[in-house]
């Protein structure tokens, strides 16, 4: 019967709605919850934003923002930036810096950003925190969310900074008056490409007029033009080509610059089997490069996400990842197919490299490792996330296969960050970005890692491995094809 009440009917109402609404609100987080059947929810721990800074020196707001220029302050004779951490292992020049102008996607900026490090440490200059960026197919982006990240979402800087001395970009900023009077000329800038970077870092270029040259403060005068545009180095002459008496020097575009054995640059002997070899018994410069390695990790609580999200993939067996990078949009690009003979035979190869395909080299790798009795009951693997359909099927393909084999996917990690992170603030503006930074970390703990050549994504990967003492009886990574 009806209720004719008319308070009463109002109460009815309100409570059909409430028990629909908690019961449609069940049913999205039941539909959010993890794809693979080896993950549930039981024991869900919340985070709340508890990121773990260990410093508070970092101003994130400054960092994200489109252009980032504090307040000009009045100028202060001979003013020394606090550092961010108080006496690091290595004490650079407390007066004169480099501040890295770091491009492309987050991984290659994170290339980038350590070979800065190796650089200032040779030019013994304080080390500025750059600014970091987000892929440009990023969701939160396209969303409107500026591109700028901080860097305390990129690397642990802490570790870092109680390695050698740094200090943040506005504290550079205040002790440069805004200006910046040194390049490495490592690379030709454009006007364009010059507009980009003073805006981009909060200082001025160049000094008269924004037409006017940066032949003055280039290091050296000689070392790009229009033509040659771009230098190379070995670490041995980095003191030779950019020692200078400039107080405020900007190194534009660190990616790959210096030289290790005959073409390949310094990095890529970090991820050579021979490296591992030798690491105790090398070369200074490349013992010096493994100690930046190791102490620029991801930050904690990406490590700690990592760890969660691990234990629960290995269910205490072993796991396989892989990287499956190709996306259509982005690596499969005219521009980027083109840029060399190498790019374009990996295209060629891409386009007829089905899912099938890549389910029986998950499959090869399976069988390879058995033989050395490692046995594999998870496979994960990390993508764009427009290669999501192509991941599908390929889960498909390689179930048909292997039968009752658990494997997770990005779909899966994102759904464990919304449950991990929903109460988190900065995971609407960088939810894409940290859940790559994630998927590194847990492809780097797998006992075995299948990635894609041509990726800095892979690349890091490959470095991580070697950083982690756990990988005791780890497998030396590979590609999931080769040029």
């Amino acid at each position: 019967m009806i209720p004719q009440n008319p308070i009463k009917v109002f109460c009815v109402c309100i409570a059909v709605l409430t028990f629909a609404a908690l019961y449609i609100g069940r049913t999205v987080i039941q539909r959010q919850s993890f794809i693979s059947p080896g993950i549930g929810r039981a024991g869900k721990k919340i985070y709340q934003c508890k990121s773990s800074w260990e410093t508070t020196k970092i101003d994130n707001a400054f960092y994200e923002q489109e252009s980032p220029v504090k307040t000009r302050a009045i100028t202060v004779t001979d003013y020394i930036p606090p550092l961010l951490v108080n006496d690091p292992q290595i004490t650079l020049d407390r007066r004169t810096y480099l501040l890295p102008y770091l491009v492309w996607g987050p991984n290659n900026q994170l290339v980038g950003a350590r070979e800065s490090v190796f650089v200032a440490i040779k030019l013994n200059r304080t080390f500025v925190l750059p600014r970091f960026m987000k892929h440009h197919t990023d969701r939160q982006v396209e969303k409107g969310f500026v591109r700028g990240i901080s860097p305390l979402h990129r690397i642990d800087v802490s570790k870092l900074c109680k390695y050698i001395s740094c200090i943040a970009l506005d504290e550079m900023q205040r002790a440069c008056n805004h200006r910046i009077d040194g390049i490495l000329n490592i690379r030709y800038l454009s006007d364009e490409t010059l507009d980009k970077i003073e805006n981009d870092i909060g200082m001025t270029i160049r000094q008269a007029t924004p037409q006017s040259s940066t032949e003055a403060i280039n290091i050296p005068v000689n070392g790009t033009t229009r033509q040659n545009t771009k230098l190379l180095f070995a670490a041995d002459e980095i003191t030779g080509l950019f020692g200078s008496e400039a107080k405020c020097v900007l190194y534009p575009y660190p990616f790959y610059n210096i030289r290790g054995d005959g073409r390949n640059p310094l990095l890529y002997r970090m991820i050579s089997p021979q490296a591992l070899r030798e690491i105790n018994n090398t070369s200074s410069n490349l013992r010096l490069m493994a100690n930046i390695l190791k102490n620029t990790p991801k930050p904690k609580y990406i490590r700690k996400l990592a760890d969660e999200f691990t234990q629960l993939i290995r269910n205490g067996s072993a796991f396989l990842s892989s990287h499956w990078r190709y996306n259509k949009g982005d690596y499969l690009s005219p521009w980027h197919c083109g840029l060399s003979r190498d790019t374009k035979k990996s295209c060629e190869i891409v386009r007829n490299y089905t899912s099938q395909k890549f389910a029986q080299r998950l499959d090869a790798e399976i069988s390879s490792l058995s033989g050395r009795n490692l046995q594999i009951d998870a496979v994960y693997i990390a993508s764009p996330r427009t290669e999501v359909d192509f991941i599908i099927s390929t889960s498909q393909h390689l179930t048909d296969l292997r039968g009752e084999l658990r494997i997770f996917s990005s779909r899966d990690m994102e759904a464990f960050m919304k449950e991990k992170l929903e109460t988190c603030h900065f995971l609407a503006r960088h939810f894409e970005d940290i859940l790559s930074s994630v998927e590194m970390e847990v492809c780097s703990k797998s006992v075995a890692f299948l990635g894609s050549w041509g990726s800095s994504w892979t690349d890091n990967v490959f470095v991580n491995r070697m950083q982690l003492d756990e990988q005791k009886y780890a497998v030396q990574p590979s590609y999931i094809f080769n040029i």
